[in-house]
């Protein structure tokens, strides 16, 4: 990017040599104040960790995360500029880098677990693998497709499988298309009327 090159959001000149500039400044600013400055990479300096453990409920069983979480499942927090999952950034402060393409999976199929020694790192068909072994597949190869009825109580001896080999009840499946149908004639109708009364006034 060449000097004198402005953003949409930002007023002064984003050229690499300003925006280092503008990096330094910030670090003597802090320097100034008596502050640490900022490890590069890092979210909150160089007490990090301790900030980060301090998020972890300790016991004899999983480790929880009790910081922000997406849906009430995987931990998040912000590292190294960005979002990782709260269980990842505790395997790379405990066993450093993770090695590209691969992932870290639960032992314990805690999602909120953050505690080392329940975390392996492997790739993803290998985190597919644990998953089918312990039986939490959505397919016929899992604890779902071993079930014999549904949420609502029908039958699941003649399931629907759809593309992706996921079993769905036949009767659910068939009263979610008789509602949405149901729901797509009522807004035909009222669209045809609202037409009408344009046309008649």
């Amino acid at each position: 990017m060449r000097h004198g090159t402005r953003s949409a959001y930002s007023r002064g000149c984003r050229c690499h040599e300003c925006r280092g500039a503008s990096r330094d400044h910030q670090r003597l600013r802090r320097l100034a104040a008596g502050r640490k400055p900022q490890r590069p990479g890092s979210s909150f300096g160089d007490d990090f960790p301790e900030r980060f453990w301090a998020r972890v409920t300790t016991g004899p069983g999983c480790w929880l995360w009790s910081g922000a979480t997406k849906n009430g499942r995987y931990g998040y927090v912000q590292f190294r500029g960005r979002i990782w999952a709260a269980h990842r950034v505790a395997w790379h402060l405990t066993h450093g880098e993770i090695p590209p393409g691969l992932v870290i999976c639960h032992k314990c199929d805690v999602e909120q677990c953050c505690r080392p020694d329940h975390l392996f790192v492997g790739t993803q068909a290998d985190n597919m693998r644990d998953m089918r072994e312990k039986g939490r597949a959505r397919n016929g190869t899992g604890r779902a497709g071993r079930e014999t009825h549904c949420l609502h109580g029908h039958s699941m001896a003649d399931p629907y499988v759809n593309p992706r080999g996921i079993r769905i009840c036949r009767t659910c499946r068939a009263d979610g298309r008789k509602r949405y149908l149901e729901k797509r004639a009522a807004t035909l109708d009222e669209s045809v009327t609202a037409q009408s009364q344009q046309v008649n006034q």
